[in-house]
């Protein structure tokens, strides 16, 4: 997960974390458990977070694919 690409759109976006939970109708906790890593986000999450980054839908499921390293 690129947790630095993300933190970097929702702060570009919003002035707090709990700001754009409170924007997708979302418990501000369910936003930190997916920003931090405990949850993974389904494709309703990752639609609603692209919504509300105004990103495309694969430029934030991109952000959760684990990267594979190069041989």
């Amino acid at each position: 997960m690129n947790t630095k690409r993300l933190r970097s759109l929702i702060y570009g976006q919003f002035h707090t974390a709990a700001d754009m939970a409170r924007q997708m109708e979302w418990d501000k906790q369910k936003l930190h458990r997916v920003i931090s890593g405990k949850q993974k986000p389904n494709l309703t999450d990752l639609s609603d977070m692209a919504r509300a980054l105004n990103q495309p839908l694969m430029d934030m499921a991109n952000i959760f694919l684990r990267a594979e390293p190069t041989k």
